[in-house]
């Protein structure tokens, strides 16, 4: 017979209907954002003035988008501890839309390019056999790893057909510019694991740094110190015990459904402020149409979402009435 989780641990029939409520507006106004952000996408698409640039403003925004879709699928399931881990992916595209689209574009748009092509570079070096890093990784790997039998997976076909940026690139401008400083940095004393795009050209150092510099430190401080803690499980005490008494705690349950009203807001927030300067950078002559679009389509579902939140918080009700005694 097939194992049956204890119902005070796992029983999410339970909580899918406490939060039916909640998502006849939520989920609608996040659907619209992921939509209309996706026709954004392909319109901006076609033919774009510029150069590479764009990419490093559009592919951050696909994947943005790509997040808040995982987090459409995971709040019907009740998965809200999940879903709120797509948030930092979420902040973090969008800190590289603004900036990259706020200031010397094509050098900050190819310095994102540049970057993330050599760390490719390095990873391919690892997964080579022949090479050298190749050769130690298979030293650390040793026979217990769960990784020990890799190569029979992954073999050098895969790695030849790999991410490939050509040489002939660095010596052309904008890419001779930024290989220029990027060289310059690691002539230093910084690693060059640790130099990160946006510090090239005196940028900021880390992506603390970066969000407080485009006025986003409050965004940073909540979702990368306090609410993606659990992607490194540094908050399992906190995220999952509840002291009841002085001899007593509670478990919660899987699927518990607590922070589903700030998965909602931050989702919508962030996404929609990722979309701005996505559309004032290719396509301004939409900036009226968009915010009539907004008016029309999302701000009914945000306010019934907002009446609803503050119903629950002002009659003391809650999202989370079971949970496991230990």
């Amino acid at each position: 017979m097939p194992t049956s989780p204890p119902p005070a641990l796992f029983d999410p029939d339970h909580f899918t209907v406490q939060i039916k409520d909640i998502l006849v507006s939520a989920l609608p106004m996040l659907e619209e954002v992921r939509n209309y952000g996706l026709a954004l996408f392909s319109r901006c698409s076609i033919r774009p003035p510029g150069g590479d640039e764009n990419l490093a403003i559009l592919l951050p925004y696909l994947h943005l988008l790509e997040m808040l879709d995982a987090v459409i699928v995971l709040l019907p399931a009740s998965a809200i501890a999940p879903a709120r881990l797509q948030l930092r992916s979420i902040l973090e595209a969008s800190l590289t839309i603004e900036y990259i689209a706020q200031a010397d574009t094509a050098r900050r748009g190819h310095a994102y390019l540049l970057v993330d092509a050599l760390e490719e570079r390095e990873f391919m070096k690892r997964l080579d056999p022949q090479s050298k890093e190749g050769q130690k990784l298979r030293l650390d790997l040793g026979k217990g790893s769960i990784l020990a039998d890799f190569d029979k997976h992954f073999g050098a076909s895969e790695i030849a057909s790999g991410p490939q940026f050509p040489s002939t690139l660095l010596d052309k401008p904008p890419f001779k510019d930024v290989w220029d400083e990027y060289t310059r940095l690691a002539s230093t004393k910084i690693q060059r694991n640790q130099i990160r795009w946006y510090r090239l050209f005196d940028g900021p150092r880390s992506i603390r740094q970066l969000a407080y510099k485009l006025g986003r430190g409050s965004e940073y401080e909540f979702l990368y110190s306090r609410m993606s803690a659990a992607i490194h499980v540094t908050a399992a005490l906190r995220r999952q015990v509840e002291v009841a008494g002085p001899e007593t705690g509670n478990v919660r349950p899987l699927r518990d459904p607590r922070e589903i009203f700030n998965v909602c807001r931050l989702s919508h927030a962030l996404s929609i402020r990722a979309t701005k300067p996505v559309l004032l950078y290719f396509r301004p002559q939409e900036n009226q149409r968009s915010i009539e679009w907004y008016i029309r389509e999302i701000k009914p579902n945000f306010d019934r979402f907002c009446q609803i939140a503050a119903s629950y918080q002002s009659n003391g009700k809650t999202t989370r009435d079971t949970s496991a005694k230990q």
